[in-house]
């Protein structure tokens, strides 16, 4: 059982004492520096001496690390907002390091010792709250990559990331702690509050605020390289971090999760192909489209009913084998119905031929892939 609780808890105490000295003391990254040396310390301390109690100090300190980066001075002084004085990339670097490090290395320490309530309750703290606050490391580090001020979208979709990986969290340690029964429901009711928060700012990303629909009036252009730019941080990066949460999940929400993420996914690339196209100042729909750019479109969609299929064959999955013939049918349904439509004559007739000869090939691949996958099924 370690040593006696009056031991651990004094120990505790006297770590939070300096803690909160720390606080009085020192300032933005030097204390989140200073709060993750005192994390690893307290864990070495109870490896060394073997004082499960100190795991309430761990804990407070890995909630107290996520808070310096979320909240205070947290994203506004990382991404050098308007009056939050701005951090320097070296003061973004060790803030950031030492944020994930001292829970990183607390794991660690904590791994291989004697298992107690206690330990049990600090690693389940430790480890969800280094699990959500990786993906926020990770948008932060694009976001200084980019340089400039974040425009709107990237900013909803950076806060939109935030929120996902704040439900994470929450939902992970509603299902890992089930002995407090009040406990769990509030976590599980926060977890739904900002997943809630999550799907409205991603729902307001891409419709109110995208350069999409509303470039001039409520939303920004498009800032960074042709394919580099901040739409990856208002698209793709949410879209991935939802991805990475519902990885090992099979229920039926996180399959509507998965289809979410797929379709965010979609818009992004979409996005990305029309800002290739058009540049920043041309991304609204309503300027019109360019041919090349309505192949590129066609393009996109047999590479991802592709990808479907070849995933659909490595994995056994028919729902993967009918969103890969899907993508196919509207690839080629589009490429005669809409990028053919300047054609006239012969060429016409041809483009409608090709079009049955394409949906005829569509018939016997899905056969072929039908007849692998359950094979597959068979052999296993």
């Amino acid at each position: 059982a370690g040593q006696g609780l009056l031991l651990g808890a004094s120990a505790a105490a006297a770590f939070a004492m300096i803690a909160l000295a720390l606080i009085l003391i020192l300032s933005l990254s030097a204390l989140t520096i200073a709060l993750a040396v005192l994390m690893v310390s307290a864990a070495m301390m109870d490896r060394r001496f073997n004082i499960p109690a100190l795991g309430w100090f761990l804990a407070l300190a890995s909630m107290a690390l996520s808070w310096r980066i979320i909240v205070d001075p947290g994203l506004s002084w990382l991404l050098g907002w308007d009056g939050s004085g701005g951090a320097t990339s070296f003061e973004v670097v060790i803030s950031l390091v030492a944020a994930l490090g001292g829970p990183l290395v607390t794991v660690l320490l904590l791994a291989g010792l004697p298992p107690t309530k206690q330990r049990g309750w600090t690693g389940m703290v430790v480890e969800t709250g280094l699990s959500g606050l990786i993906p926020v490391a990770l948008m932060i580090v694009f976001a200084r990559f980019l340089g400039d001020a974040l425009s709107i979208h990237a900013h909803l979709g950076l806060q939109a990331g935030v929120f996902m990986s704040l439900a994470w969290v929450q939902w992970q340690r509603a299902q890992r702690s089930p002995d407090s029964r009040i406990l769990s429901l509030v976590r599980y009711g926060l977890s739904l509050i900002f997943g809630a928060g999550a799907v409205l700012l991603v729902g307001v990303t891409t419709t109110l605020f995208s350069p999409l629909f509303s470039q001039g009036f409520l939303g920004d252009p498009v800032k960074g390289t042709k394919i580099v730019n901040d739409l990856i941080l208002a698209y793709a990066l949410p879209a991935g971090i939802l991805l990475w949460i519902l990885r090992a999940h099979k229920s039926r929400a996180a399959t509507v999760g998965r289809v979410g993420a797929g379709l965010l996914l979609a818009y992004w690339i979409a996005a990305t192909i029309r800002h290739i196209w058009q540049g920043a100042n041309g991304m609204a729909v309503s300027t019109g489209f360019a041919q090349g750019e309505l192949y590129a479109y066609t393009v996109a969609l047999l590479i991802a009913g592709a990808a479907a299929l070849g995933s659909a064959l490595r994995l056994g999955r028919s729902g993967l084998r009918i969103v890969g013939l899907a993508l196919i049918a509207t690839a080629a349904a589009k490429a005669f119905l809409v990028d053919a439509s300047g054609l006239t004559g012969l060429m016409r007739v041809g483009a409608f031929l090709a079009l049955g000869l394409s949906l005829a090939g569509l018939a016997w691949l899905n056969a072929w892939v039908s007849a692998r996958v359950d094979s597959q099924r068979n052999t296993d």
